[in-house]
Order: structure tokens, then sequence, then C-alpha cells
């Protein structure tokens, strides 16, 4: 069962909420608490970020996925997770650490029941997807391949617990110059990520870098 947070956790969400509630420009689905901004980054790169990461963007690219099991690697607080869910059959947000999950245990609470029951989250291990076989239809990692050590033995056993043609998704920064923003996240250049997806065994792997000002998004076929 998802129970609410309580103590300094809360209270720090909270706020993070209520930065998130004052910078956020794009409209919220309908439901008592609005999305996090935060991703467990540092919070000023979080301020605004629907404005430049456009998530709506993003999630149009992965099709209809009203019948599809998305899986949300490195979820953080949510930030796709909860707007994934709205539109998708099942989300796995999985992350390593226990307060990004914590979140959004505490966050899931306040929507509607029917959205709840699609959120399942999942602590895991730093160098292991924990996906079994078959068992969701996407996987995004958005912001998150250049925090993963041994990159080509991560995504190969993500490729292993996909089912041909299941649909990967890889977002990030086109450039580190990018004042304000990426210069707090790690880098991970689109050439690199398609000789690590060819290595790992995705294939058809094609690179958007017209969609996002400030980022590349890149899908491949398992």
């Amino acid at each position: 069962m998802l129970k609410p947070l309580s103590g300094n956790l809360g209270l720090m969400t909270l706020f993070v909420v209520f930065l998130a509630l004052l910078s956020c420009s794009e409209s919220q689905p309908p439901f008592a608490s609005p999305i996090p901004e935060s991703q467990g980054e540092s919070k000023v790169t979080n301020i605004g970020r629907s404005s430049w990461q456009k998530p709506h963007l993003v999630i149009q690219k992965l099709g209809d996925v009203s019948q599809k099991t998305i899986v949300d690697i490195g979820a953080g607080t949510g930030y796709f997770t909860f707007r994934m869910a709205f539109k998708a059959k099942k989300i796995i947000a999985t992350d390593i650490d226990t307060n990004m999950i914590a979140i959004i245990n505490e966050f899931a609470v306040n929507l509607p029941q029917e959205i709840q029951t699609k959120i399942e989250t999942r602590l895991v291990k730093p160098n292991d997807p924990m996906i079994r076989k078959g068992e969701c239809d996407i996987a995004v990692l958005i912001n998150t391949l250049a925090y993963i050590d041994h990159q080509q033995a991560y995504l190969t056993k993500l490729h292993n617990a996909m089912l041909p043609g299941d649909t990967l998704m890889v977002v990030d920064f086109k450039s580190s110059s990018i004042s304000g923003i990426a210069q707090h996240y790690k880098i991970i250049e689109a050439g690199k990520v398609l000789e690590i997806l060819k290595a790992a065994g995705f294939t058809d792997a094609e690179v958007d870098t017209q969609t996002l000002e400030y980022q590349y998004i890149i899908t491949a076929r398992a």
C-alpha cells in the first residue's frame, strides 16, 4: 500500500512542489497535487523545467501508449512517471534511491484511484534495470544514461529483458555548454549513445535533434 511521507522528507517535498507550482509553464493534469519538478538533481535546474524539457512533446514521440507498459528508468521524483501514467496502461518507476521511490509513493496517493493503480515503484540496483523478460513494452531513460556505470552492460541486460520490437527511448543533452541547465547534469553525446545501443543489441536507432532545443531524443528497437 502506498503511504504518504511525514517529517523532514515530506516538508522538503512540499517545498519543491511549491517552487514547481510557481515556475511550471505547461498545463498540469487534473489531480490534487501538482507534478513535482525535481528529479533529485539541483533544485535550481528544475525551476521552469517544463519550458525546456517539454515533456508533452517527449511523450508524444512514444505514440499511442494506452495499451503499453512503460518502465521509467531513473524516475527520480516521477517528473515523467506521473505524466505518462495518464496515458499508458502501466508505469514501472525505477530508481536506486529510496528517497526518490518514497517521494513518488507520496505523490501517487493524491492521484485518482485509477491512476494510482497504474504506477508501480521499484527500488533497483545501480548495475541492473531489474526488469523481467517481456515485462515492459517501452523503456525510457531521460537525463539518466550518463549516470549509469558500465552503460553497455546495463543496456545489454535491458535489451535481454525486452521483446523484439519493443521501444527504447533515451533523452539527454546535446551539449554541456547550455548555460544554467546542462551544466548541472552529466553529459553523454548522442554519437556515444548510438555506439552503446548498437553494441547492446538495439537496432533501428533514430536521432531527433529538432523536437527539443537543448536535448536529443533517440529511439531504438530491441
